[in-house]
């Protein structure tokens, strides 16, 4: 049986939740599907259940989103499928 790991992510800036979950949470099935994890919204974050290389894969994609936001830019589905390419 394949090791399954759950992580919680707790966000500073719970500011950026709406636009890391994305518009009923498509951003998170977007994230989901192209690294197989499952994600779940929670109240100051969410949490990642997967593969431990694929939640460790979507914690680090989470945080450049982070970063990105934290200097104004904005995230949309186009921008988070091109970033997923590269993981």
């Amino acid at each position: 049986m394949a090791e399954t790991l759950n992580k919680e992510i707790q966000l500073e800036d719970t500011t950026q939740l709406p636009q890391i979950f994305g518009i009923n949470d498509a951003h998170l099935r977007l994230i989901g599907k192209g690294l197989h994890v499952r994600l779940q919204a929670r109240e100051r974050g969410l949490s990642i259940q997967g593969d431990p290389e694929a939640v460790g894969k979507a914690e680090q994609l989470l945080q450049e989103l982070c970063e990105l936001m934290a200097t104004g830019y904005v995230i949309d589905s186009h921008d988070l499928r091109l970033m997923l390419r590269l993981y």
